[in-house]
């Protein structure tokens, strides 16, 4: 069976340091893509679990910001599946 991929939108507060947060996500085994809004992270569901341990793959919507993130990250939303149909 293929693992499950993932993409999320980590929405940043104006005010976050982008950099200590980047750094903070990649000590987590993922690599957040640059975006206006924040970071993008893409990732099989083992690796997200890095950044949430309870994620079944099936989430939808907004996800819980890890308590030691709060000071950074406004929201993190789950993208939905692409498809080439």
């Amino acid at each position: 069976m293929e693992p499950k991929h993932l993409e999320l939108i980590l929405e940043v507060f104006a005010d976050a340091d982008r950099n200590r947060l980047a750094a903070a996500l990649r000590a987590r085994g993922l690599d957040p893509l640059p975006m206006k809004v924040g970071f993008m992270l893409s990732a099989d569901l083992d690796t997200m679990r890095n950044l949430q341990p309870s994620l079944t793959g099936t989430e939808t919507g907004d996800l819980p910001v890890p308590d030691e993130m709060k000071d950074a990250i406004r929201s993190i939303k789950v993208l939905k599946p692409r498809s080439l149909h």
